[in-house]
C-alpha cells in the first residue's frame, strides 16, 4: 500500500517538471522581447541591428529612392539603392546621410554603413546595375551626425559626407551630375 502514495507522488513531480520545462521557451522569449522594447525606447545607444529586425529599422528610415538589397554582417550594414533615370542629385545626397544619420542614432551595434548608388535602367540589367556613387560610413566619424532638416541645403549635406565619411565618384555619376 505504500507503495501507491510514491508512485502518485513520482508522477505529480514529473509531470510539474515537464510543464516548467514546457514553458521555459516562452518565458525567454517574453524577456527577450520586454528587454528589446525597454532598450529602444529608453537607451541613448538604440536597439541591436539583426537579420531579423533589419527590414522594421530601415522601413523607419524616410527615403525617397528605393532599397534594392540589404546585407547585414557582422556591424557592417550594406545597402544598394536604386536610381531612377529621373532622380536629382539632391535626392541621393539626402538619402546617402538619412541613411547613416538614422542608422548611427537609432541602433548601437552598426558600426559601419556602406551605400551603394546603383544605375538599374534596362540597359544595365543584363550586368546587375552600374555603380554611379559609394559612401563608407564609419560611426566613429559620424558621431555628431544631427538629423537633417528640411531647408538644409544639401551643399552642407555634402560636404559633411565628404569631410566625415569616404565617397566614391565614379565617371557614370560625374557624367550625370557634373560638379
Amino acid at each position: 500500500m505504500a507503495a501507491i502514495p510514491r508512485l502518485l507522488l513520482v508522477g505529480v513531480l514529473s509531470a510539474a517538471i515537464a510543464l516548467t520545462l514546457a514553458l521555459v521557451p516562452q518565458l525567454q522569449e517574453a524577456w527577450l522581447s520586454s528587454k528589446e522594447t525597454s532598450s529602444a525606447f529608453g537607451s541613448a545607444g538604440g536597439r541591436q541591428l539583426t537579420e531579423s529586425n533589419v527590414v522594421d529599422v530601415l522601413v523607419q528610415v524616410p527615403l525617397q529612392l528605393r532599397i534594392r538589397k540589404v546585407e547585414l554582417t557582422s556591424s557592417t550594414l550594406s545597402v544598394d539603392l536604386n536610381l531612377p533615370r529621373s532622380a536629382d542629385e539632391e535626392v541621393v545626397i539626402r538619402d546617402l546621410y538619412t541613411i547613416a544619420q538614422r542608422l548611427f542614432a537609432s541602433t548601437s551595434n552598426v558600426g559601419e554603413v556602406f551605400v551603394r548608388v546603383m544605375d538599374y535602367s534596362a540597359t544595365s540589367r543584363s550586368s546587375g546595375g552600374k555603380l554611379l556613387l559609394a559612401l563608407d560610413a564609419v560611426r566613429e566619424r559620424g558621431k555628431d551626425m544631427a538629423a537633417p532638416g528640411e531647408h538644409e541645403s544639401v551643399a552642407v549635406l555634402e560636404q559633411y559626407l565628404r569631410q566625415h565619411f569616404q565617397m566614391t565618384y565614379t565617371d557614370k555619376w560625374r557624367e550625370r551630375y557634373p560638379f
